[in-house]
Order: C-alpha cells, then structure tokens, then sequence
C-alpha cells in the first residue's frame, strides 16, 4: 500500500517536472544535504569547545590559572 503510494507519487513528480522541462540533479542533491549535515556537526562540535572552555575557565578561576594548570598538566610537574 505504501509503496504503491510512494511510486504514484514519484511518477506525479516525474511528469510534472517533465512538463516543466525540468530535471532533479539527485548527486548535487544528495551533496547539499551531506554538506549540509557536516556543517551542523561542525557547529554543534564549535559550540561544545566553547562550552568546555567556559566551564575550564570557571573551574580554574580565570584564565590565567587555566594555562598554568594546562601546562603543569602536560609538563607533568
């Protein structure tokens, strides 16, 4: 039942587009929405540092404090 309803469907946007003397580039669609995706990712990831880094700089009572800290924990002293 669903399928049948998918396939109408598909064939009603083909003809259409057909009478338009239109076509669907399914690959540039397919990247747009891609790169879409990797764009929000990449935003929600900008977001967390900056959140960690707030939270860092609390914790360590400024930011001073926070590059000591970092570098007595890389160094290891």
């Amino acid at each position: 039942m669903i399928n049948n309803i998918g396939t109408k469907l598909r064939e009603k946007i083909h003809m259409n587009l057909l009478e338009n003397n239109r076509s669907i580039d399914f690959e540039k669609e397919v990247s747009d929405i891609g790169l879409g995706a990797i764009g929000i990712a990449a935003g929600l990831i900008g977001a967390w540092s900056l959140v960690c880094l707030a939270g860092g700089l609390i914790a360590a009572h400024g930011p001073i404090s926070l590059i000591t800290s970092w570098f007595v924990a890389v160094s290891g002293n």
